[in-house]
């Protein structure tokens, strides 16, 4: 029977980019991603992998959003490859966050405690160096929030301090584990960005930098690896710009009109948005092929066919029963000469370092169908006129045989063309594989 390749690959339905380092700095210590968030719609906003150099973006997840809220205003990395979304509604409305697990795919809704249940918050962000989050707030009805706040992930208050005499408003801020670095971008003065000098139990600010008025931007992030600090940029909210000093060194403009209040560079452990096709066929000689996508990290690829109940590592190369593997450790594999040995149930588990044990993709049965005739992964009419053709021109005939199409009628491998294999076709064809 002659060998043809079909090629069944999935649509790509939110995002490609699997094993791109978006985020990562020249030197490759650690991949890290730029993510903002998109604004809400039917109570859902969408958290966004952000290319750091052209602008493009692409969705990493789905996430609920609360009621009653407007958008997404700031966004944390957490320990654990967790991540953290402050959302807004007005400055009458106290704080609420939203911590997400891409891992485990949960939201946990959290609610802060008394003093900032009652104050209007702005800034916040995971602070290593305290071990808690900490937040700017103020009074309801103002955007001055120049007191700071240090809150468990629980919601739980830990201390508070005093407003800042230097500061008329602590917008956004970015956090390492040597700084606490808040930013102003409209203050009339010049000390636009500020730093906890000494952190709490007695925090103390001094000036940063003082870089240009910006009449609105949004978050402010600190690249893990470079310690380069990033801030969305302009009244628009539309492009990131580098803080060099006391200048903005400005960056692309986000791709299809996307703007984002919230930033953040975090090591994201990779999801994948496009699944192996759940049921492929092939044609015995056909090649199958199993694509899926993914989206964060730069994950490690590793197919597998279940064996006796247990998962067993596909390796490139010669099966052993005529059929031969290639791109076992990539997004997309193949089974070229494919027949009734290699047929069972795939999947494909992703590594990462922000996943060290692994993301399972779902498994796909592959099958060889008599009745996928021209072998391109579906039964249907072509099918049943390409084995008509054939069997027309073969019937009883010694095999192989062909029709204008190339198909051997000889689909019980028998050697003789005749009503058994009509018969054998028509189960197959009736039955759809």
């Amino acid at each position: 029977m002659r060998t043809v390749n079909v090629v069944l690959v999935a649509t790509f339905m939110l995002t490609a980019g699997a094993g791109c380092a978006w985020g990562q700095d020249d030197r490759e210590v650690q991949v890290f991603d730029a993510i903002g968030a998109s604004s809400p719609s039917s109570d859902m906003f969408q958290i966004r992998v952000i290319d750091m150099a052209t602008g493009a973006h692409k969705p990493y997840m789905s996430v609920p959003f609360p009621s009653g809220f407007s958008h997404v205003l700031a966004a944390s990395t957490l320990p654990g490859n967790r991540l953290l979304f402050s959302i807004f509604k007005d400055t009458s409305t106290g704080l609420r966050a939203l911590i997400v697990d891409p891992l485990a795919g949960s939201v946990t809704d959290v609610v802060p405690g008394a003093p900032l249940n009652a104050r209007h918050c702005e800034a916040i962000e995971w602070s290593p160096r305290h071990n808690a989050l900490l937040v700017s707030y103020g009074n309801f009805g103002s955007s001055a929030t120049t007191s700071i706040a240090l809150m468990e992930e629980s919601g739980a208050v830990r201390t508070t301090a005093a407003a800042s005499p230097s500061q008329a408003d602590l917008d956004y801020v970015a956090c390492d584990a040597t700084r606490d670095i808040f930013i102003d971008p409209n203050r009339a003065a010049t000390n636009r960005v500020v730093q906890l000098a000494t952190p709490f139990p007695t925090p103390m600010f001094s000036d940063f930098a003082s870089p240009p008025i910006v009449s609105a931007s949004g978050d402010l992030a600190i690249h893990p690896s470079s310690g380069r600090i990033y801030v969305v940029y302009g009244a628009a909210r539309n492009r990131l710009a580098e803080l060099v000093g006391d200048s903005y060194v400005l960056g692309p403009i986000f791709a299809d009109g996307f703007s984002t209040y919230a930033f953040a560079i975090v090591p994201l452990p990779p999801r994948i948005q496009v699944q192996p096709r759940a049921d492929t066929i092939t044609c015995e000689g056909g090649t199958a092929v199993l694509t899926l996508e993914s989206t964060g990290g730069s994950p490690s690829y590793l197919w597998r066919k279940l064996v006796g109940g247990v998962w067993t590592s596909l390796v490139d190369g010669p099966t052993g029963t005529g059929s031969s593997i290639s791109g076992a450790t990539t997004p997309s594999v193949s089974i070229s000469n494919f027949d009734h040995a290699d047929e069972g149930e795939y999947s494909c588990i992703l590594f990462d370092s922000a996943a060290p044990a692994g993301v399972e993709s779902a498994s796909s049965s592959v099958r060889v169908c008599l009745a996928n005739v021209n072998c391109d992964g579906e039964v249907d009419i072509l099918d049943f006129l390409d084995f008509m053709d054939a069997f027309g021109l073969c019937d009883a005939r010694p095999a192989p045989c062909a029709g204008s199409s190339g198909f051997d009628a000889d689909l019980n491998g028998d050697t003789v063309i005749d009503i058994l294999d009509f018969l054998d076709f028509l189960d197959a064809f009736g039955q759809g594989c």
